[in-house]
């Protein structure tokens, strides 16, 4: 985060990363984060970036027009830690944000899985809420959910299972703090997806700057996929299936 008295004198922009992270995680597979930062524009940029919540994590520099700057393992590079999962702040000075780029990928047994994109979020949102489609669990997948919390508050965070597109079969009501994330499997949060397939995970927070995620990880190889949040599907009373973009949404169907 920027230090007020900068935050105070600079209008700046702000991009998030929803996950980096350098952890060991299930089967022993070293997860790492590959980041790179340019300027695309013709005058030079001040960044600042950040882990948010991680005590100690802070990093500023000026990028000159066209000028680009890479972290293959941008939690160790940039900060010197290990065993961290985190979102990925980088605020800019101006109205225009530097491009930020981030591909997540693991090591095992010496060699690298397939990297995968991770889509930077630019700006601020409000009440925030997204749709986490085709989740899997099973004896060849496995699934994590992340959800990420960047307010001066405290926030609910609702996730509710969709087993079929648009009806809601279980809720999770989790409290987040402020600047704090969290990630769990999607078996924990919901044991009743022991075995099944393309499912979905709907999750809602009046956090103003809430970011969530899910990832798909193949058992065998540990290759994985992210998923992104997309726009809310839900179940008009013709049970045709409408795409709804929040809570707002669902309570004018409600209504009528």
């Amino acid at each position: 985060m920027l230090p007020m008295s900068t935050a105070v004198a600079q209008e700046f922009s702000q991009a998030v990363v929803p996950v980096v992270s350098n952890v060991i995680g299930v089967g022993g597979v070293q997860w790492k984060c590959r980041v790179e930062i340019r300027n695309d524009f013709n005058y030079p940029l001040e960044i600042f970036v950040s882990l948010p919540g991680v005590e100690g994590t802070f990093y500023q520099q000026a990028l000159d027009p066209g000028q680009v700057i890479g972290f293959n393992d941008v939690v160790f590079e940039l900060f010197g830690l290990r065993g961290v999962i985190s979102p990925l702040m980088v605020q800019t000075t101006g109205r225009r944000s530097a491009t930020v780029i981030a591909t997540t990928y693991g090591i095992y047994d010496g060699s690298s899985t397939i990297p995968q994109y991770t889509p930077t979020v630019y700006g601020k949102g409000q009440h925030w809420v997204g749709m986490l489609r085709g989740l899997t669990v099973n004896s060849n997948f496995r699934s994590n959910i992340g959800m990420a919390n960047l307010s001066e508050q405290s926030a609910p965070f609702t996730a509710s299972l969709q087993l079929v597109t648009g009806r809601n079969v279980a809720v999770a009501e989790i409290n987040i703090p402020s600047f704090t994330n969290i990630q769990v499997s999607a078996l924990s949060l919901f044991p009743l997806v022991s075995e099944a397939a393309d499912f979905s995970i709907v999750i809602d927070s009046p956090s103003p700057e809430a970011y969530a995620y899910g990832v798909v990880i193949r058992n065998k190889s540990n290759d994985s996929r992210y998923v992104p949040p997309g726009a809310v599907l839900t179940m008009n009373r013709s049970g045709v299936v409408d795409p709804k973009l929040g809570k707002e949404g669902r309570e004018k169907r409600d209504r009528r």
